[in-house]
């Protein structure tokens, strides 16, 4: 069955080595789990004050090849952001825009982040909210700044593009419910749906179908984590389906 990763990155993690880094890696995990589709995004550009230099980097590494496309990072805080979007929408043809709140600073409700959203809104752009990039007992180097999941409900609610949280825990993904009942724009991710033992079961207890999408945040965590839990489910295959493609493509437009 294909699959489509909404949840991939590129570029190097500044904190501690990789087991599997870099695109020979990454498309060799693609062939293996026959996976047809990456949506990647730059962990430079996460790191860099320029995150459009870390894009730009990662569109000349992966070049034409079909088997990707590219996910913006921004960060609202960082002038110039507009100039940068209109740039890549055009040259890099992105498919979404991807923020850390978490990681930069600010908060869901500031403006500074709002005016992201408004673009993006007129524009008919998802964007994604990394909850975070790694566990957080890993992250004593930097401090990342937890997210509310109050304020990922009220800003699922209140966003009028398409809202994909990125990296949810189990229980994180109960204390969402209510957006992700399929009557919100909102979506979750696999790729923190690590700590339970039947994982997806206990995320559709609470989660509408429609709103989950494959992802694995390779390579900072295993990809055979991500997809050992899809594909052991005890739900149909139909559901499968669109776990793994279906649900991205549509909302996506892929």
């Amino acid at each position: 069955m294909k699959r489509i990763d909404v949840n991939v990155l590129l570029g190097h993690w500044p904190f501690r080595k990789l087991y599997k880094e870099g695109l020979n890696n990454m498309q060799e995990y693609f062939k293996e789990e026959s996976v047809e589709l990456g949506l990647v995004s730059s962990v430079n550009s996460t790191f860099y004050n320029d995150a459009c230099e870390g894009d730009e980097e990662l569109h000349e590494e992966i070049g034409k090849n079909s088997a990707f496309k590219c996910v913006m990072t921004v960060n609202p805080k960082v002038p110039g952001w507009r100039e940068d979007l209109e740039y890549e929408i055009e040259h890099f043809h992105i498919c979404a825009v991807k923020v850390f709140p978490c990681i930069h600073g600010y908060r869901l409700e500031d403006d500074i982040f709002w005016e992201l959203v408004n673009v993006l809104e007129e524009k008919h752009i998802p964007i994604m909210v990394a909850l975070r990039l790694e566990d957080e007992r890993n992250t004593y180097l930097y401090v990342p700044t937890p997210l509310d999941t109050n304020a990922l409900v009220v800003f699922g609610k209140k966003a009028k593009t398409p809202v994909i949280y990125l990296h949810a825990l189990t229980w994180e993904v109960g204390a969402l419910s209510e957006i992700l009942d399929g009557k919100h724009d909102c979506y979750i991710d696999t790729s923190g749906l690590r700590g339970a033992t039947f994982p997806i079961e206990e995320m559709l207890r609470t989660a509408n179908i429609d709103t989950i999408m494959f992802g694995t945040q390779y390579p900072m965590l295993s990809e055979k984590a991500s997809t050992y839990i899809v594909d052991r489910a005890e739900i149909s295959e139909e559901d499968k389906e669109k776990i793994l493609y279906k649900n991205a493509e549509r909302v996506l437009n892929l």
